[in-house]
């Protein structure tokens, strides 16, 4: 199976819909970690509009019921594959005042269609028995 790309987690127009839309593939990659699949999708569901999420570690710890080492390999492991980003947060002043994580979203390649087909695949119904 293909590695997940970078917009694997987070595909375009499902931030701020009540449920949390990642790609088959970031499911599926056997080369992610279950830990990291577990840790993208908890980032994914806190994901804002801007694909920010701001879960501090302890919020994770207690979700997961992991400790501190486990969900930063998770996190480094996500990192590592481009589908999550941390950003440093700053004050007025420029001052380092914590970090946040941006959810990635760059899979065009395989962006759902824009209109879900209605499942018409054009084949005749109703047709008489035996035709």
């Amino acid at each position: 199976m293909k590695p997940s790309p970078p917009g694997a987690l987070h595909p375009p127009g499902s931030a701020g819909k009540g449920f949390t839309q990642v790609w088959n593939s970031f499911i599926r990659d056997e080369g992610l970690s279950g830990e990291a699949k577990a840790l993208g999708l908890l980032y994914a569901s806190f994901a804002n509009a801007k694909r920010e999420a701001y879960p501090g570690l302890p919020i994770l710890q207690r979700l997961t019921g992991w400790g501190r080492d486990v969900v930063q390999r998770a996190r480094s492991e996500l990192r590592k594959r481009g589908l999550l980003e941390r950003v440093a947060m700053r004050n007025y002043a420029g001052q380092f005042k914590g970090a946040r994580f941006r959810v990635s979203d760059q899979n065009l390649a395989r962006r759902p269609p824009e209109k879900p087909s209605d499942g018409d695949s054009g084949a005749r119904t109703n047709r008489p028995p035996g035709s």
